[in-house]
């Protein structure tokens, strides 16, 4: 049911136009409303009547307090500001992102039957996996959502140079070091989103971290790729133990995968395989390698061509990472860099001429060269099969070739033997001058 007094309360702020409900949640509703004043729309938040306890209070403060701490990270709902009713209720004033949640687009794929590309989710995904290595590794102390679902997560419907996914709601993250919001043994988040060792069964709740975040972008990333669930592909029991990823190859999933996925389906096993490990530690280390290992495999070649007279054309060979240079590009680049500046917590964003975010597109050539500089993985990404190669060893010159007798280091070796020589004369010299000034003073005297 509709806030009634909140919404006669906000229709009579001066400054606040066409307000209606958007939409509703455990806690809280949010409202549309419009800013004549700054050109702008707001998404407007506040409790529910029936929840304005302490403890959902509580949360809704920790949300506005996670959200201040964050900041304007591109990947993360903006929040502009707080403010109260006459009755005291807690207002949260937030930009609105006008393309629905993706659990609403998982939705529409589902009615259609076929799940999103591979690019089509490393596109999306992108921007939600830099916000949570900010998130994780950048802020000190750190936060960890706990709540990483498609609801979620907010899509723009023309997102242009800006991200095209934002991550939202923040009412059960946790700031390191915070005392937990949630009863101890009590299951938080959502329950088909979790990891296993925060399910209450393998690990429990004092073991909420930033791998478990990473989990549930895989989770979802599955479930975008199959249209199913994780959860309801195995018995509850395996769900709670050691879970078991199947075999996207296999005929249950021929009729949900994407044509340009099931070409891939293999490499995308191996991904998911390792981003999915019941074991924290032999996961991705952070989110947006598990984001780049899945761009690699989006620009491979199929392990297994399609054959026959109607099968498409192999996609072109992988182009190189370097960015070409912007006369040969057949799409700019991001007009800001939000790779990672280290333990400053900053995120240097460079301003550029406006561009426009590359979209997923067929021509995976075309997807290469557009590829954004805004969410870049971290430099030696793991690549899809989970190895590394290692970088040719350097062979030492043997002892007196001509490599060595040329080299730098054999030059620098030999300017202080001559400088030691110099220094040894000087010496002689001076040492000459005093026994000859002791002579001559000597003869004289005598």
């Amino acid at each position: 049911m509709t806030n009634s007094y909140f919404v006669q309360w906000l229709t009579q702020q001066k400054r606040y136009t066409t307000v209606y409900l958007l939409g509703e949640g455990g806690m809280g509703q949010v409202f549309h409303a419009t800013d004549p004043d700054l050109s702008r729309e707001l998404a407007v938040k506040v409790l529910l009547d029936d929840v304005r306890d302490e403890a959902s209070r509580a949360r809704f403060h920790n949300e506005m307090k996670a959200l201040t701490r964050i900041g304007s990270h591109p990947g993360v709902v903006q929040f502009y500001s707080k403010e109260s009713t006459p009755r005291g209720d807690d207002v949260m004033v937030m930009a609105f992102i006008d393309g629905g949640t993706l659990a609403q687009a998982i939705r529409e794929r589902a009615n259609k039957g076929r799940g999103f590309t591979v690019a089509e989710v490393a596109y999306y995904l992108k921007p939600i996996a830099a916000a949570l290595d900010y998130m994780h590794h950048e802020l000190h102390p750190g936060w960890v959502h706990r709540d990483i679902k498609p609801a979620n997560i907010l899509l723009r419907k023309n997102p242009g140079s800006l991200p095209p996914a934002v991550l939202s709601d923040f009412g059960i993250s946790i700031e390191e070091g915070q005392s937990r919001l949630t009863k101890v043994g009590h299951i938080v988040g959502t329950e088909k989103y979790l990891a296993p060792e925060n399910n209450g069964h393998a690990y429990g709740d004092d073991d909420m971290s930033a791998r478990a975040d990473d989990y549930s972008l895989a989770l979802i990333a599955f479930e975008m790729l199959t249209l199913h669930h994780l959860k309801d592909t195995m018995p509850r029991s395996e769900w709670e133990g050691q879970r078991r990823i199947p075999d996207l190859t296999s005929d249950a999933f021929a009729a949900f995968l994407a044509e340009d996925t099931a070409r891939v389906a293999s490499e995308v096993q191996t991904v998911l395989n390792k981003a999915l490990n019941s074991v924290p530690m032999q996961r991705y280390g952070r989110a947006q390698d598990f984001i780049a290992a899945l761009d690699d495999v989006s620009r491979s070649r199929p392990s297994q061509p399609a054959s026959g007279p109607t099968a498409s054309a192999p996609r072109s060979v992988p182009a190189p990472r370097i960015a070409p240079a912007p006369q040969h590009s057949s799409q700019p680049e991001q007009p800001w860099n939000a790779r990672s500046t280290g333990r400053t917590g900053q995120f240097g964003q460079q301003r550029q001429s406006p561009q426009r975010w590359p979209e997923p597109s067929a021509s995976f050539g075309a997807m290469d060269r557009a590829r954004p500089t805004g969410f870049v993985a971290p430099s030696n990404p793991i690549a899809s099969s989970g190895t590394v190669s290692p970088s040719t060893p350097v062979t030492p010159a043997m002892p007196g070739s001509t490599v060595e007798r040329r080299s730098t280091p054999q030059r620098a070796t030999r300017k202080p033997a001559a400088k030691d020589n110099s220094n040894a004369l000087i010496i002689t010299v001076t040492v000459v001058v005093i026994i000859l000034i002791f002579i001559v003073t000597w003869a004289i005297v005598a």
